[in-house]
């Protein structure tokens, strides 16, 4: 016994080793830096409140030998390598492009950028459409052809087919972002999300989303979130991240059942867990929606509905604290009609 836990002991730090060295060095590197960075701070500080004497005085510290240098993996390494330049991106998916979703997505980008959101917009697209913007719509936009996932919708759908398309929006989890924010097409933007994002969405929790007032009322759903707003954080990010900490658990405390199962989990990433579990959204009603909220029931964080304010028919409408407002934009402008002020002319619909 004594020999099996030596040999899976040593498995692991290989493991380990072999997976994370690279993260490791990236973080020490990050480290040494922000250390060398306060260690100058407090050099300047000591030299403007003191004068000539105490900066002399600081020429003689030398800063400690092991952040001389950045760690590095046996390359010459000055800088750490950044992996993602983006912290918080917004997304939208297009399944269609008839004129109805090419003026929604003008109108999603427009009030984004008007709501002064000044960072990347990824439009996850599916890979045998086309779609043509004009330039003043594309600045700092991503275009990004994705595979479509289809899945048989129920009959009570009707003419919607274009709704079996929409575990298309799975393919966000596969995105190499720190943190996505992904919002429908038919979203007009009253102010940027992202600064109370950061605040308010948890770091642990896997996704955060706004309650569905509509199936609450009509279908007496709790707790139920509404696929139209979420935010998640993609596995090319959290499942290195979270396996890194298990397995540095692992390797300094014994190892118990419980310990594999935590080591199991963490290597499980959610796109996968998705994808094998497809057959959640199978002619539901409200099809990725349904299923969702079906495997990560006690895994979300419910922000306030001002980050996807729906159903305006049966609320009290758009008021002060509105970020984003959820639905079609020919309603919107018929109850707001000077919500969007200088909106570009839109495309007439056939």
């Amino acid at each position: 016994m004594a020999q099996l836990a030596s040999l899976l002991w040593t498995l692991l730090n290989i493991l380990f080793f072999y997976l994370f060295h690279e993260e490791f060095v990236k973080v020490m590197n990050t480290r040494r830096l922000q250390e060398k960075k306060v260690w100058s701070r407090q050099r300047n500080g000591r030299h403007s409140r003191y004068g000539a004497n105490a900066m002399n005085m600081a020429r003689t510290y030398r800063y400690p030998t092991h952040s001389n240098k950045l760690v590095t993996s046996g390359k010459v390494n000055h800088q750490p390598r950044v992996v993602l330049q983006d912290d918080y991106v917004i997304a939208t998916l297009v399944t269609e492009t008839n004129a109805k979703y090419r003026n929604a997505l003008r109108i999603f980008i427009f009030s984004l950028r008007k709501a002064k959101y000044k960072g990347k917009i990824v439009i996850l697209i599916a890979r045998n459409l086309e779609l043509k913007l004009e330039e003043e719509y594309m600045k700092n936009v991503l275009i990004q052809p994705v595979d479509v996932f289809e899945v048989p919708i129920g009959e009570h759908l009707g003419p919607n087919r274009h709704y079996s398309k929409l575990l298309t929006k799975l393919q966000l989890w596969n995105l190499k972002y720190k943190h996505v924010v992904y919002y429908d097409t038919d979203i007009i933007f009253l102010k940027n999300p992202i600064p109370g994002i950061k605040r308010e969405c948890p770091e642990h929790k896997k996704i955060c989303a706004v309650v569905d007032e509509g199936a609450k009322i009509y279908f007496h759903k709790d707790n139920y979130m509404n696929a139209g707003f979420l935010v998640i954080q993609p596995n090319e990010v959290t499942s290195t991240h979270s396996l890194t900490h298990t397995l540095a658990y692992l390797l300094t405390h014994s190892l118990t059942h419980t310990h594999t199962r935590l080591l199991t989990h963490s290597l499980q990433e959610d796109y996968q867990y998705l994808l094998k579990n497809r057959q959640h959204a199978e002619r539901k009603a409200f099809v990725e929606q349904d299923m969702l909220n079906t495997l990560f029931k006690n895994d979300w964080f419910s922000l306030s509905p001002t980050y996807n304010h729906m159903h305006l028919s049966v609320t009290n409408g758009i008021n002060e604290e509105t970020i984003a407002v959820h639905e079609k934009y020919w309603i919107v402008h018929r109850m707001y009609p000077n919500l969007l002020g200088n909106l570009p002319s839109l495309e007439p619909l056939s």
